[in-house]
């Protein structure tokens, strides 16, 4: 995962983004998956470092979907709906700055 699209882009969040992203995601009316939320809120134990052997694909499945045997495939879903998810929170940032 380090060198996935979501880490790039999670890696030019300020701390303070980071933060609000987590917020964010969190927040029913932009997300209403739990495991997007629990995602970005290991994700952001990570930050800005990412270290490698923290965002390997199959500990970090486990973190996010507890009890389920590994699943690429759903791993890389779920990375992609983050990405989307983060280019939503950034949209509304460039809102609120015009304001």
């Amino acid at each position: 995962m380090k060198n996935s699209k979501l880490i790039s882009l999670l890696e030019t969040f300020s701390e303070d983004e980071m933060n609000k992203f987590v917020d964010f995601a969190a927040a029913s009316y932009h997300n209403t998956n739990e495991a997007l939320t629990r995602f970005a809120s290991y994700l952001k134990k990570q930050h800005p470092e990412f270290p490698a052997e923290k965002v390997e694909k199959q500990p970090v499945f486990q973190m996010v979907f507890p009890n389920e045997p590994f699943d690429k495939k759903k791993l890389s879903y779920h990375m992609n709906y983050l990405v989307n998810l983060a280019g939503k929170f950034l949209a509304v940032q460039q809102l609120e700055k015009k304001k």
